[in-house]
């Protein structure tokens, strides 16, 4: 009996090694790249390693030990405050991922992906549209020459501001608390080597990603990176995002909203802005047609990321019996977008 766990460990990974080499020749990315339709061009790769060596005791904000000060908790309970969550039955959860477990993420897992993916953040000039209450910022910070990170609401910059302060790299960031069509940033006078949109898009409406897409565009130096990060993806069967529901990503907006109040996942009084506010994800084709009206010369780099093996499975019989790529029907679209 006590070799049962063994034996099932090992049949999973056995399993889990079959699928993943299925997977790869059904789409042909054994160690080359995939041509995509139109003017862009795929660069896939088979294994995705995490990087989790750093920063690991960001996550332990305990009482015993905090890592920010009360300045830096003051300023994100005015932050929960402005966005009427202090009574939403996750703020302790999300306390506690803005206090310290957001940054691991950042440090050990999106750094290494950018890195694996050719993102040159050593010394370079960095973009960062939206970026909250710094998580990322601080990460990136600590590999750039400088970073110029934007967000409409100021709560967030606020406590986003404490947070390069206390860790250290306030000297390298400067804030722009801009407008959701982004025309204060559209008016500066600088050029960037990488654009940062992390968990972003999801939260802007159509108008807005069409025109965030327009600006870093006219930002970013030819051969510069656009870098997109944990967009929920709009064709994955179930919604992990927003409302947790099978299903809901799948149906045109009005439909979406109609779906989530039915199923209380959304207050009566909730519409359309709301609803893409709290975040309504998007599609890999819905990408390149933002890109498409920029008139943009691109390369798109994506790296997948593992995910669990019953998930894996059914992404595998999608991919079968649909004949679609393995990427469409992922939690998240992680993309890197090269200006050409």
């Amino acid at each position: 009996m006590a070799e049962s766990p063994r034996l099932g460990q090992a049949l999973e990974l056995a399993l889990d090694g079959f699928i993943d080499s299925m997977i790869e020749l059904r789409e042909g990315n054994l160690g080359h790249s995939t041509p995509v339709a139109g003017n862009g061009n795929i660069q896939s790769a088979d294994s995705y390693v995490r990087g989790f060596s750093r920063c690991l005791t960001l996550s332990n904000n305990t009482p015993d030990a905090p890592k920010y000060s009360e300045q830096f908790h003051t300023a994100l309970h005015a932050y929960f405050e402005s966005f009427g969550l202090l009574d939403h039955p996750r703020v302790a959860e999300w306390r506690i991922d803005h206090s310290g477990a957001r940054v691991a993420h950042a440090f050990n897992t999106f750094i290494p992906w950018c890195q694996d993916l050719s993102v040159k953040l050593e010394g370079a000039r960095i973009l960062e549209v939206g970026c909250g209450t710094g998580s990322s910022t601080v990460a990136l910070a600590a590999h750039a020459k400088y970073v110029l990170a934007c967000d409409p609401d100021q709560p967030s910059i606020n406590v986003a501001r404490i947070r390069l302060n206390e860790d250290g790299f306030a000297n390298r960031v400067r804030f722009l608390l801009t407008d959701p069509n982004l025309n204060k940033l559209a008016a500066i006078n600088e050029e960037f080597d990488v654009a940062v949109l992390y968990g972003v898009l999801e939260h802007m409406l159509p108008n807005e990603r069409e025109n965030v897409f327009r600006v870093i565009w006219s930002l970013l130096r030819r051969g510069g990176k656009l870098v997109v990060y944990e967009t929920p993806n709009r064709l994955c069967f179930k919604d992990e995002h927003t409302t947790g529901l099978i299903g809901w990503s799948w149906l045109p907006p009005r439909l979406a909203l109609r779906y989530g109040r039915w199923r209380r996942k959304f207050q009566e009084d909730t519409d359309l802005v709301r609803m893409y506010r709290l975040g309504f994800g998007m599609t890999y084709s819905e990408l390149k047609t933002l890109l498409q009206r920029c008139a943009a010369q691109y390369a798109i780099r994506y790296r997948y990321i593992r995910e669990p093996l019953y998930q894996r499975v059914m992404i595998k019989a999608f991919t079968v019996f649909l004949k679609t790529p393995r990427w469409a029907f992922l939690n998240n679209l992680n993309l890197v977008i090269e200006k050409c």
